[in-house]
């Protein structure tokens, strides 16, 4: 296996060339079928894309492998008994695969020994409808199929896999393994092939003892923040062991708002960003993520990264509606208003007459002949329970009763 520098930083993608030659002249005819890796704990296998990384071997069967994966109606199973093979199941439920003459750990077994059909980890194999009266082609088990074509085989596989982000210092040190394993098998261990000579017991290849990095800055504690649109954040910032290292502060751009900046702290500071919301038909509260790493120079790792959110708030509104009226002497009215956008909850309303310098609390007025004639204008005061206010108008045409008099013989 050839790669760059180790140890290899949490989180980090690692990009591996693997190449070997396999050889079984030894036997009579076996035939390469194929390989199934393993990984140490410390690979991040949950996000592995198997399928996207094929490998390729020579043989007249050759060319890129296939993928057959535990679990699926293609995957692979042995045709023969194995005594020096096990499986195990790790606290992710991936399947490994141990060699009793190669790994160290064979606790991890409850037993040892693996029998015809059992079902071996993901693996990469490479198969084809052979004469053979014991092959059944329309099987997608490998084991039901011929190899590679031929008794030796060069077999190359180029993959990306990604270091496990880990939560502390003592996970890290708990899963501190990044070795690549693989074991091969033939056509006559795991296919279909009879051969008259003993299946080969090929042992377990291993790539190098790599590790990770678990010496690493601290991580940053911070709290979720929500203001109104046009305030000012006071977020404090700072390092989760109060150490006080150089903190970074980026964002991810919200194009819906106006304000954000970068910062860099020592040990700790308050991101005092002033937001404010561009778009004034925009009712929903907008989102902006602020992104906190601690720099330590020197270090081989960088700190994880932490995302901060802080949320920006419109201000609450009231809903426009027509200018209503009444008759002096059909009061009293009840008028009422509404308002939309706002943080969620209750919302508190204050209101001013301008004619007749009423005032009031609530969203609805009751209009008595104690306001007077004329067109009343309400200033209306909506505060959200975020604290976030605005004010709106709302108007009241009160008109003159028609009064009669006789004038002579007409009615005016």
């Amino acid at each position: 296996m050839s790669i760059g520098r180790s140890p290899f930083c949490p989180g980090e993608e690692v990009s591996i060339h693997l190449d070997f030659f396999y050889n079984a002249e030894g036997s009579q005819v076996d035939w390469f079928l194929g390989f199934v890796p393993d990984f140490g704990p410390g690979w991040d296998v949950l996000d592995f894309d198997w399928g996207a990384y094929l490998p390729t071997g020579s043989g007249p069967y050759g060319g890129q492998g296939e993928l057959h994966e535990e679990g699926t109606a293609c995957e692979a199973t042995l045709h023969r008994t194995f005594p020096h093979l096990c499986t195990y199941r790790d606290e992710d439920g991936i399947l490994h695969i141990l060699h009793t003459e190669c790994d160290d750990d064979l606790t991890l077994c409850t037993e040892t020994g693996m029998g015809d059909g059992d079902v071996l980890p993901n693996g990469y194999f490479w198969i084809s409808d052979g004469s053979n009266s014991t092959c059944i082609n329309g099987s997608c088990d490998p084991r039901n199929h011929w190899g590679i074509g031929s008794k030796t085989s060069s077999v190359s596989w180029d993959f990306t896999i990604k270091v496990k982000d880990f939560e502390d210092e003592n996970e890290c040190n708990q899963y501190n393994d990044l070795r690549v394993s693989f074991l091969c098998f033939s056509d006559d261990g795991a296919g279909c092939w009879e051969d008259a000579s003993p299946c080969r017991l090929d042992k377990k290849q291993f790539g190098p003892d790599w590790e990770v990095e678990c010496t690493f800055p601290p991580g940053i504690e911070a709290d979720e923040q929500a203001i109104c649109t046009d305030g000012q954040l006071n977020l404090y910032v700072e390092t989760d062991d109060g150490s006080p290292e150089s903190i970074e502060i980026t964002y991810e751009d919200n194009p819906n708002v106006d304000g954000e900046m970068e910062h860099t702290f020592i040990g700790g500071g308050y991101i005092d960003d002033i937001l404010s919301i561009n778009d004034p038909d925009i009712c929903d509260a907008q989102t902006v993520t602020y992104y906190a790493q601690v720099i330590i120079p020197g270090f081989i790792c960088t700190g994880k990264i932490d995302t901060i959110e802080a949320f920006v708030y419109p201000l609450p509104r009231l809903i426009e509606q027509e200018v209503y009226g009444s008759c002096f002497g059909d009061l009293p009215y009840e008028l009422g208003f509404d308002a939309e956008c706002g943080y969620p909850g209750n919302l508190q309303y204050q209101w001013e007459d301008d004619l007749s310098s009423h005032t009031g609390t609530g969203n609805s007025i009751v209009i008595d002949q104690s306001y007077g004639v004329g067109l009343h204008t309400f200033s209306i005061t909506v505060t959200d329970e975020l604290g976030c206010s605005n004010t709106g108008e709302v108007q009241f045409n009160i008109y003159d009763d028609v009064r009669f008099r006789l004038q002579g013989d007409t009615l005016c």
